[in-house]
């Protein structure tokens, strides 16, 4: 049994942020915390970067050519009645331009998901060895 509680305090999680609406979890740091959990720990604050960096970029880009598509639009569009076909044809359009950004950044997180597992495991084995 692991005593002492989760392997990573979660501390205090922020509003979302304003571009990449991801909230980041500040965890708190322990006293008796071990090596294996200090570095769990910084590898989850390392995934928050990487999926904050991602979804700017992206979301930016996103921004930029939304705004380029309205100004194309005829005057009698505006935001909030462009035709269902125009915005599927200007979604598809972006995810086409933007298609290895998408999946470099969902290989990278599949593999940061992957070296997740041993890290967790270390973290656990390590509390369970501390208070034996």
């Amino acid at each position: 049994m692991v005593h002492g509680g989760l392997l990573v305090q979660p501390g205090s999680v922020t509003s979302p942020h304003p571009i990449t609406n991801i909230r980041k979890i500040q965890h708190d740091l322990r006293s008796d915390e071990t090596n294996a959990e200090r570095r769990l720990r910084l590898a989850l604050d390392d995934d928050y970067e990487f999926h904050h960096d991602f979804w700017m970029t992206n979301n930016e880009a996103f921004k930029q050519a939304k705004d380029a598509f309205f100004a194309t639009l005829p005057a009698d569009c505006d935001q909030y009645n462009v035709p269902p076909h125009l915005m599927a044809k200007f979604y598809r359009q972006f995810m086409e331009e933007h298609w290895r950004e998408q999946l470099h950044y969902n290989m990278g997180w599949w593999l940061r998901s992957c070296r997740q597992i041993p890290l967790y495991f270390l973290a656990y084995m390590s509390r369970i060895a501390k208070f034996s």
